[in-house]
């Protein structure tokens, strides 16, 4: 079972990965079965395929605009 901690730390990844390839992610929000941000439209792809890639998901949950809340399962 994925703890809160592991989470954070998986958390941190997508953050410092989102600053070092200037990705708009913010506002993130940690559970212990989930990670959800925000992200604008135009970095989805770029997060999406690195989530994915570490994480094993990321799922667009809500629209607003070019502004979208995404969550990886854990």
């Amino acid at each position: 079972m994925t703890s809160i901690y592991d989470n954070a730390v998986k958390e941190q990844k997508i953050m410092k990965y989102a600053h070092d390839n200037n990705c708009s992610v913010y506002m993130p929000l940690v559970t212990e079965t989930a990670i959800m941000f925000t992200v604008h439209e135009k970095d989805l792809e770029t997060i999406k395929k690195f989530c994915k890639e570490q994480f094993g998901s990321c799922e667009v949950v809500e629209e607003i605009d070019t502004i979208l809340m995404c969550k990886v399962k854990t």
